[in-house]
């Protein structure tokens, strides 16, 4: 790769041109999905952490120490999860994709999530290189910003569980994917979700 371009006849270094990196947010648990949302926010899945944070789109480098607004975290080894830290081999992923409905401001306030929720046969091996076999689910979400009527926790941004849209989809340690993505389907127009599940 030649970050050099030709530019009115003059050699111009792209990288120092249009570039410039700064770090906006640390101290993440292995983030796997960042989505642009409606509300000029960065939603971002953590895969090993189960949470799900938004952070300003404006956050510059003196922000990167601020902690990252969370919005929903579901608990290892409680319920929902029937594993946790101790696990022989993590699922590559954990919280995956996640997805806004386009609607998000016309009375779809709507946010799906894929994330690995069991072990399919309970344990998985100790050892790192041995298969370890998982089901992940699609969930449907609500969000309630603070102080939004029938907000479970009207202080604060809020991103509550609705419904599962389907369950039991097949994944391992490796390969899960999880990605998604929201559009109109060409005959009617109406809104699909399309997930991609690896090579499982």
């Amino acid at each position: 790769f030649n970050p050099a371009k030709e530019l009115n006849g003059q050699v111009v270094d792209s990288t120092t041109l249009l570039f410039n990196m700064d770090t906006v947010g640390k101290n993440l648990g292995y983030p796997w999905e960042i989505t642009y949302g409606p509300d000029d926010s960065l939603w971002i899945t953590e895969a090993r952490g189960y949470r799900v944070l938004r952070m300003s789109a404006a956050r510059t480098q003196l922000d990167k120490n601020d902690p990252l607004q969370q919005v929903l975290k579901i608990p290892l080894s409680t319920g929902e999860l029937n594993f946790g830290r101790s696990i022989g081999t993590w699922p590559q992923g954990g919280m995956q994709g996640l997805v806004i409905h386009p609607d998000f401001y016309s009375g779809k306030p709507w946010v799906y999530l894929a994330y690995v929720f069991q072990t399919a046969g309970g344990t998985c091996p100790s050892s790192p290189g041995s298969p370890c076999y998982f089901r992940t689910k699609i969930v449907r979400c609500r969000f309630y910003f603070a102080g939004e009527a029938g907000s479970p926790a009207p202080a604060k941004d809020t991103l509550i569980i609705m419904d599962t849209v389907i369950s039991n989809l097949p994944g391992s340690n490796d390969h899960n994917s999880g990605r998604m993505v929201m559009g109109p389907q060409a005959e009617t127009g109406a809104y699909k979700l399309y997930y991609t599940i690896g090579d499982m």
